[in-house]
């Protein structure tokens, strides 16, 4: 399959300069700038996610900021959903986009599948968060093994959020969790239709504290 327009990437540790190289390039590529910061979507944490100025984001065109309020209970999935309108509207205007940070979930979400096709009711969640009240992780475990049959299921067993989640997952999908991963491992590609270059800037640690001790 023929390759659509590209997606280009910058990432690097904090204070290694991203922003400052992302205004430049986008301005002398056409570009606009998508964050892919899990702190810049919430409104109000300015000082822990070092968001453009007013000025920058007149000088280049940013998306990804100030999406939602602390507690909305914000996502990867509804990052997904917004990230393929973004990518989408900046390409039909005939422009490029430049996806800047790296909070990991986020930015593995436009490289490989990273949520599921599994529907969970507010029923179920109600349901297994009730069950963990009561019973604590023995009842989750007991649940699972039950559900699946004996099978291994390869979890963190003193983890309560990875045994709510993969318990919520067989009771809204009726499946075991061997066959929602061998689902998960077949999902399709994200933005398998674009091509993909990432950038990745370092420096050294001398340098980083210097940098960050500059902007604090």
């Amino acid at each position: 399959m023929a390759l659509g327009p590209t997606l280009y990437f910058l990432g690097g540790v904090t204070a290694s300069g991203k922003s400052g190289l992302a205004l430049k390039w986008a301005e002398e590529n056409n570009a606009e700038i998508l964050s892919c910061d899990s702190i810049a979507i919430y409104r109000g944490m300015d000082l822990g996610s070092a968001k453009p100025t007013c000025e920058e984001r007149e000088r280049v065109a940013h998306h990804g900021l100030d999406l939602t309020v602390v507690g909305d209970g914000y996502d990867v999935s509804r990052y997904l959903e917004y990230s393929r309108a973004v990518v989408e509207q900046v390409y039909s205007r005939g422009r490029s986009l430049l996806v800047v940070g790296g909070s990991g979930f986020y930015l593995q979400s436009f490289f490989e599948p990273v949520i599921d096709e599994v529907e969970v009711t507010d029923e179920i969640r109600t349901e297994v968060r009730e069950l963990f009240d009561q019973e604590g992780i023995t009842g989750l475990l007991a649940q699972l093994d039950s559900f699946n049959a004996g099978e291994p299921l390869e979890l963190d067993r003193k983890n309560p959020q990875r045994l709510i989640r993969a318990l919520e997952r067989c009771l809204g999908s009726g499946l075991r969790l061997s066959e929602l991963r061998s689902r998960f491992r077949a999902l399709p590609t994200p933005f398998s239709g674009y091509g993909k270059k990432r950038i990745w800037l370092d420096r050294t640690d001398a340098d980083l504290s210097s940098r960050i001790e500059e902007r604090t």
